[in-house]
């Protein structure tokens, strides 16, 4: 692994200069701390486009309210934040229903999330919909995993973000 200096601190051994030496490394750590809470700001918003390019481009069945519902939350205090997706039904689009999600799963559902509960299997299930009040037939839905792959284009993107704001220091 390789890193670049990032800041050189030059001092004598004197009292004086020891003591302009911290004042500076304690101006540094504030600057990267700022530069760090930026960064989360950016990957979050970025993040927020990317996770509804996802929904709209994994052909995730959508009446607009799973797409609206995607937003970033922040947490200045913690300096942490997040993108999310408030809207009741996102898991499952996130990672399937029944025996046709488990015939396409979600990359990391395998011990964490059991696709027929009720153990359905191809008989299906009925359920009414708030769409149009009608009731309708299924036996599932595939893993269409748009919060997934957002973490995943963030991850390799964070790197990149990071290094633009250090070069603006």
């Amino acid at each position: 692994m390789s890193y670049k200096v990032l800041k050189s601190i030059n001092m004598e051994l004197s009292t004086q200069s020891i003591n302009n030496a911290i004042r500076e490394i304690r101006e540094f750590r504030k600057q990267l701390k700022d530069i760090c809470w930026e960064l989360v700001k950016v990957l979050a918003m970025e993040g927020v486009e990317i996770a509804k390019m996802q929904v709209a481009s994994l052909e995730a069945v959508d009446t607009g309210e799973l797409e609206n519902s995607i937003q970033g939350l922040f947490f200045p205090q913690e300096r942490v934040g997040y993108v999310i997706a408030d809207c009741k039904y996102a898991i499952y689009v996130e990672y399937g229903t029944g025996i046709i999600g488990q015939s396409a799963p979600h990359p990391e559902a395998e011990g964490k999330w059991d696709y027929d509960v009720r153990g359905h299997g191809i008989e299906g299930w009925v359920y009414k919909s708030d769409k149009d009040g009608e009731f309708h037939w299924t036996v599932g839905y595939i893993s269409r995993p748009f919060m997934y792959n957002t973490m995943r284009w963030l991850e390799e993107a964070a790197p990149d973000r990071m290094a633009a704001l250090l070069a603006q220091m």
